[in-house]
Protein backbone atom coordinates (compact mmCIF):
# COMPACT_ATOMS: atom_id res chain seq x y z
CA UNK A 1 0.00 0.00 0.00
CA UNK A 2 1.18 3.76 -0.53
CA UNK A 3 2.46 5.57 2.46
CA UNK A 4 4.75 8.54 3.61
CA UNK A 5 7.71 9.57 5.30
CA UNK A 6 6.93 12.44 7.23
CA UNK A 7 8.63 15.15 9.67
CA UNK A 8 5.99 14.65 11.74
CA UNK A 9 6.42 10.70 12.50
CA UNK A 10 10.08 11.70 14.07
CA UNK A 11 10.87 12.99 17.39
CA UNK A 12 12.64 15.99 16.69
CA UNK A 13 13.51 18.18 13.37
CA UNK A 14 17.10 17.57 13.92
CA UNK A 15 16.38 14.15 13.57
CA UNK A 16 14.56 14.71 10.24
CA UNK A 17 17.48 16.73 9.57
CA UNK A 18 19.92 14.46 9.80
CA UNK A 19 17.83 11.11 8.24
CA UNK A 20 16.03 12.50 5.74
CA UNK A 21 15.98 16.26 4.61
CA UNK A 22 20.11 16.18 4.94
CA UNK A 23 19.98 12.84 2.28
CA UNK A 24 18.10 15.17 -0.03
CA UNK A 25 19.12 17.06 -2.96
CA UNK A 26 18.48 21.04 -1.80
CA UNK A 27 15.99 21.95 -4.35
CA UNK A 28 14.20 18.41 -3.37
CA UNK A 29 13.05 19.56 0.21
CA UNK A 30 9.50 18.73 1.52
CA UNK A 31 8.22 17.81 4.65
CA UNK A 32 7.01 14.37 3.62
CA UNK A 33 8.36 11.60 1.37
CA UNK A 34 6.00 9.03 -0.44
CA UNK A 35 6.85 5.00 0.25
CA UNK A 36 5.49 1.91 -0.13
CA UNK A 37 4.11 -0.06 2.85
CA UNK A 38 4.24 -3.34 3.50
CA UNK A 39 1.24 -4.62 4.90
CA UNK A 40 1.62 -8.49 5.81
CA UNK A 41 4.41 -10.34 5.44
CA UNK A 42 5.07 -14.08 6.92
CA UNK A 43 6.81 -17.03 6.60
CA UNK A 44 5.41 -20.32 7.33
CA UNK A 45 7.08 -21.91 10.53
CA UNK A 46 8.20 -25.35 8.73
CA UNK A 47 10.40 -22.11 6.29
CA UNK A 48 11.79 -19.80 8.73
CA UNK A 49 15.40 -19.52 8.61
CA UNK A 50 16.06 -20.73 5.27
CA UNK A 51 16.35 -16.74 4.09
CA UNK A 52 12.91 -17.05 1.95
CA UNK A 53 12.15 -13.65 3.65
CA UNK A 54 15.03 -12.50 2.95
CA UNK A 55 14.79 -13.26 -0.54
CA UNK A 56 11.19 -12.04 -0.42
CA UNK A 57 12.30 -8.89 0.64
CA UNK A 58 14.80 -8.52 -1.99
CA UNK A 59 12.49 -9.40 -4.99
CA UNK A 60 10.56 -6.63 -3.06
CA UNK A 61 13.09 -3.56 -3.03
CA UNK A 62 14.13 -5.03 -6.84
CA UNK A 63 10.69 -4.46 -8.22
CA UNK A 64 9.83 -1.41 -6.79
CA UNK A 65 13.20 -0.10 -8.26
CA UNK A 66 13.11 -1.45 -11.35
CA UNK A 67 9.57 -0.14 -12.04
CA UNK A 68 8.90 2.84 -9.72
CA UNK A 69 5.73 3.85 -11.37
CA UNK A 70 4.76 4.84 -7.56
CA UNK A 71 7.72 7.29 -7.45
CA UNK A 72 8.91 6.12 -3.83
CA UNK A 73 11.98 6.19 -1.98
CA UNK A 74 11.14 4.71 1.11
CA UNK A 75 10.09 0.88 1.91
CA UNK A 76 7.86 1.28 5.91
CA UNK A 77 6.44 -1.36 7.89
CA UNK A 78 5.36 -1.77 11.05
CA UNK A 79 6.86 -5.03 12.34
CA UNK A 80 5.99 -6.85 15.35
CA UNK A 81 8.46 -7.16 18.15
CA UNK A 82 9.38 -10.60 17.09
CA UNK A 83 10.64 -9.61 13.55
CA UNK A 84 12.70 -6.45 14.63
CA UNK A 85 15.95 -8.60 14.00
CA UNK A 86 14.41 -9.91 10.02
CA UNK A 87 14.06 -6.14 9.68
CA UNK A 88 17.33 -5.03 11.25
CA UNK A 89 19.14 -7.32 8.66
CA UNK A 90 17.19 -6.35 5.73
CA UNK A 91 19.14 -2.57 6.44
CA UNK A 92 15.18 -1.00 8.01
CA UNK A 93 16.19 1.21 10.29
CA UNK A 94 13.46 2.62 13.07
CA UNK A 95 11.96 5.79 12.12
CA UNK A 96 11.46 7.06 15.75
CA UNK A 97 12.66 5.27 19.23
CA UNK A 98 9.01 6.97 21.24
CA UNK A 99 7.56 3.36 19.85
CA UNK A 100 10.23 1.08 21.69
CA UNK A 101 8.15 -0.15 23.97
CA UNK A 102 5.13 -0.75 21.31
CA UNK A 103 3.81 -3.97 19.96
CA UNK A 104 5.32 -2.56 16.38
CA UNK A 105 7.68 -0.16 15.60
CA UNK A 106 7.67 1.29 12.61
CA UNK A 107 11.08 1.04 10.00
CA UNK A 108 11.95 2.34 6.87
CA UNK A 109 14.55 1.38 4.48
CA UNK A 110 15.83 3.60 1.82
CA UNK A 111 15.67 2.69 -1.79
CA UNK A 112 18.91 4.82 -2.58
CA UNK A 113 20.86 2.98 -0.80
CA UNK A 114 20.83 0.13 -3.62
CA UNK A 115 23.12 0.00 -6.32
CA UNK A 116 21.14 -1.41 -9.57
CA UNK A 117 23.80 -3.95 -11.17
CA UNK A 118 23.64 -3.27 -15.29
CA UNK A 119 24.33 -6.66 -15.85
CA UNK A 120 21.29 -8.21 -14.48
Amino acid sequence: MTDKVSVNDTESKNQWRKNFRDTLPRNKRFSSYPAIKIGRLGIDLNFQGKGLGTEIMNFIKAMILNDNRYGCRYITVDAYRQSLKYYERNDFRYLTSSDVNEDTRLMYFDLSSLVIDSTI
